[in-house]
């Protein structure tokens, strides 16, 4: 048995984990469970002899530090109207973030933790789903990184298993990424997450970075699809985009590497200095001031 993860319904998406939710808004998260032959396969809803259910379906929705959001089982259900896990078709399974009051409230990365058993006789199988909780601050930087990003039509086919173009959860994890290059980079002055950032005077340096990142990606991909010589017959061909991209990537390395320097020390607070008197340094000046041999109230000073 397998769990295919759900996929971003948007154009242009990706079968991939990832998850994008607008903070304080609803999203299905979903799975669809295939048997061994790859068909649509439902939970058994049926009870075993023991009392235990034959069939089982749970999730779990966590922060990063394991604070639970929802826990839901599918199966047993005393009132299964009132079931949050929902079955539109077979195998098919979602429950919707956000439909209850503070689970969509505040952004960062939650994690769907899926346990699926279609029946006593099959095994227990798990799925990660990673989602992220962005805000209106995050999404308004998406247009301009992919006005950069896309120079051109890209076709992205799930069905094909064709993803040239770009998803808006990946763009919003090459800016997640691009603010992590940012911090790391010295002096010292670090901004935790996006809503952060200063993007009213500084989103550039940010995209840009984020561009760094999202083409360190489509490299690594012209790594496994270039052709360096390929030819039938009559017909011959050449892909080579690595080393274009290598090059292009070294000098925009090069070039960030400076700016985010200079970029950062805007933000290093000033340095201070605390003087503190201490109590004897009155008694200090007048000894040091004194000539050989003073005395002061009976006591005798030599220099």
């Amino acid at each position: 048995m397998l769990i295919q993860p759900g996929s971003d319904a948007s154009p242009g998406s990706t079968a991939d984990f990832i998850e994008l939710v607008k903070v304080g808004s609803k999203k299905r998260v979903n799975v669809t469970i295939l048997n061994a032959d790859g068909e649509p396969a439902s939970i058994s809803e049926a009870t075993l002899p023991s009392g235990e259910p034959d069939g089982e379906l749970d999730l779990s929705i966590t922060t990063l530090g394991e604070r639970e959001i929802v826990s839901e089982s599918y199966w047993p259900s005393a009132v299964p109207s009132a079931r949050r896990i929902k079955n539109p078709s077979t195998g098919a399974y979602y429950l919707t973030l956000g439909a209850e009051e503070n689970e969509t409230n505040s952004t960062g990365t939650l994690v769907a933790n899926w346990h699926a058993r279609t029946s006593e006789t099959e095994e227990d199988v798990y799925k990660v789903q990673v989602i992220e909780v962005v805000s209106s601050r995050t999404l308004s930087l998406l247009p301009y990184l992919r006005v950069i990003l896309d120079k051109s039509v890209k076709v992205v086919d799930p069905a094909s298993a064709c993803y040239l173009g770009w998803t808006s959860s990946q763009l919003v994890l090459f800016l997640r990424s691009a603010l992590h290059f940012i911090n790391v980079a010295q002096p010292t002055v670090v901004w935790n997450a996006l809503d952060y950032f200063p993007i009213e005077t500084s989103s550039e340096i940010l995209v840009r970075t984020a561009v760094y990142i999202a083409l360190e990606s489509q490299m690594l991909f012209a790594l496994d699809t270039d052709l360096p010589s390929y030819s039938d017959g009559a017909k011959s061909f050449v892909l080579a985009h690595q080393a274009p991209l290598s090059s292009y990537l070294g000098q925009l390395r090069a070039e960030l590497t400076d700016r985010i320097f200079k970029f950062k020390l805007q933000h290093v607070r000033s340095g201070t200095c605390k003087v503190q008197i201490r109590p004897d340094a009155a008694w200090s000046s007048l000894l040091s001031a004194s000539p050989f041999g003073a005395t002061y109230r009976g006591i005798w000073t030599a220099r």
